[in-house]
């Protein structure tokens, strides 16, 4: 059975974070919950997964919910590194809220400006007859995500996205 596209939520306004550019000696301020923040390399992204997949479980969610947060987390702060930076290395933080119904991912980093949102649907093609390898990891995402926001302050992206539990879909 097909998932429905993620809602695309332009801006960050209705998830509460203005989208407004704000001093950079200034951090936004996080709804409760937990927070990882890392001059992250690659080989970081296991330790960034970890964090995510122990956030969700002591928010009471889902093994699915859980799963789809942690490739989400994943694949999108393996991206920023592999695309977003000349060193290899990026500052990222990592903050999860939420309960057992509904999960929110808010990764901000300093890599270069990239909405996600504008690849979820590139790899919808055949991928037996493509001419040339990846472009899933995107569309992975998009299919994983219920909500999705992103903003952009001077130097940082600001992604926040949404993971409902099964029941309440």
């Amino acid at each position: 059975m097909a998932r429905a596209s993620p809602r695309i939520v332009g801006g960050l306004a209705p998830l509460g974070v203005s989208a407004v550019t704000a001093p950079q000696s200034r951090r936004t301020r996080q709804p409760p919950g937990e927070s990882l923040d890392l001059h992250a390399t690659i080989d970081d992204v296991p330790a960034i997964r970890q964090f995510v997949v122990s956030a969700c479980a002591r928010l009471g969610a889902d093994e699915g919910t859980t799963f789809r947060c942690a490739l989400v987390a994943d694949e999108l702060c393996t991206n920023a590194l592999t695309h977003g930076s000349a060193s290899g290395t990026v500052r990222f933080t990592v903050h999860v809220t939420g309960d057992a119904t509904m999960v929110h991912l808010h990764l901000d980093d300093d890599g270069a400006a990239f909405d996600p949102r504008s690849r979820f649907d590139t790899a919808r093609d055949d991928p037996l007859t493509r001419s040339t390898p990846g472009g899933f990891g995107l569309h992975l995402v998009g299919e994983s995500v219920d909500e999705a926001a992103y903003g952009r302050t001077r130097t940082h992206n600001h992604t926040r996205l949404t993971f409902r539990a099964p029941a309440s879909r």
